[in-house]
């Protein structure tokens, strides 16, 4: 089975992995809350749990566009996992994004996803694949991400080959758009699935790394500024709480800690400039999209309330006010990180858009007139 563009379908324009571009395609196709991230500390197991929740992982390795073979005894065929075949190579990060992206039930897909989703269970991953690679919508959202002047490079353009890993089922599965089916690789739950999906890509990275194969991995994760701003609810949640019990147990305490010296400290951190740009993004994604602890989801509200009952001597107690302070100040500096990080997507989409060919040859032109040009060329 050849990956041709199919019969009367316009072209897919090539994209270069960039988190950037994966990130702003889910939003373009309609999946919100969604971020991609590059992990390069694929060994380090703790990483990728800090970066939880994990919708799926995918690798990419660099692959020549040969007819692939197929044995069907190593896949598993399950109509429970949406899976399509990759049929266009340069459609490769459509196909390994809705892979991952179509099989979870907690991401809100959008309307345009989930009419296709329906539209297409019954189809086989080929069929599946084809129906993608000619929908108009889709690929009009994936050509826009593509620079300009990379359309043009045909001969000199990468063709990539993703692997994405899900959890379904209380399985992990091995979504590979390359072949026949999806595989189910074992048992997993949300409590240990990253640690087996940690050991299957380490050693499918290993094997890469052998055969001197380029590889990279990448996470499809919350956005982390949905993440930041639920923490900051829930630390400032605890800090009031803990502030109610000195009152009523200590009434005196805000003048035994000296609270005006740390309070002082608290507000000379947050006039850093990334402090209050994520004070500004916070007060702003209060306002659409979680006002209060109330709105935090459940199982957030009891993790954070069963910090608060370790919480009993009085100096432990102190000990978890100054605490939650840093921590605020931390996650409100994680907060305009991240803002700043989408400000530089941003940019760098507008540049990638930019033909600047046209400045290029003016300025050529200008040099030759100039009589500069001669002498820039042979030093």
């Amino acid at each position: 089975m050849t990956k041709e563009t199919p019969p009367g379908s316009n072209s897919w324009n090539p994209i270069a992995p960039d988190p950037g571009t994966f990130t702003k395609l889910c939003s373009n196709i309609g999946a919100n809350g969604i971020q991609v991230e590059q992990v390069d500390l694929l060994l380090d197991r703790d990483n990728l749990y800090s970066m939880r929740p994990v919708h799926g992982l995918m690798i990419l390795t660099k692959h020549k566009p040969e007819p692939i073979s197929y044995t069907m005894n190593e896949t598993t065929i399950n109509n429970s996992v949406y899976f399509s075949n990759q049929i266009v190579h340069d459609a490769y990060a459509m196909h390994a994004l809705l892979n991952i992206l179509l099989n979870c039930a907690t991401i809100d897909v959008g309307k345009e996803l989930n009419n296709f989703k329906q539209f297409t269970h019954d189809f086989t991953p080929a069929l599946k694949g084809l129906t993608l690679t000619n929908s108009h919508v889709f690929r009009q959202a994936y050509n826009n991400l593509s620079s300009s002047h990379r359309m043009n490079q045909e001969g000199d353009k990468d063709i990539y080959h993703p692997i994405s890993y899900i959890k379904s089922g209380g399985h992990l599965w091995e979504l590979d758009g390359l072949k026949r089916g999806p595989t189910k690789l074992g048992i997993c739950d949300e409590n240990n699935w990253l640690d087996i999906v940690h050991v299957e890509m380490t050693k499918k990275m290993e094997m890469h790394n052998k055969q001197r194969i380029p590889a990279t991995v990448w996470a499809i994760i919350e956005d982390r500024r949905l993440v930041y701003q639920r923490r900051l609810i829930g630390k400032n949640y605890i800090k009031r709480e803990i502030e109610c019990k000195l009152d009523y147990y200590q009434p005196e305490w805000r003048a035994t800690m000296d609270i005006n010296q740390w309070e002082e400290e608290y507000r000379y951190a947050m006039n850093n400039e990334r402090n209050k740009r994520g004070q500004i993004l916070f007060t702003r994604l209060v306002q659409s999209y979680c006002e209060s602890f109330d709105q935090l989801p459940p199982d957030e509200q009891i993790g954070v309330k069963s910090i608060l009952k370790e919480y009993t001597k009085q100096e432990d107690i102190m000990d978890a006010w100054l605490q939650t302070q840093d921590d605020s100040l931390r996650l409100y500096e994680c907060l305009g990180l991240e803002d700043e990080k989408q400000e530089m997507y941003e940019k760098n989409h507008i540049r990638r858009q930019h033909d600047y060919m046209p400045f290029i040859h003016s300025y050529i032109q200008a040099l030759f007139e100039e009589g500069h040009l001669q002498h820039l060329v042979s030093n």
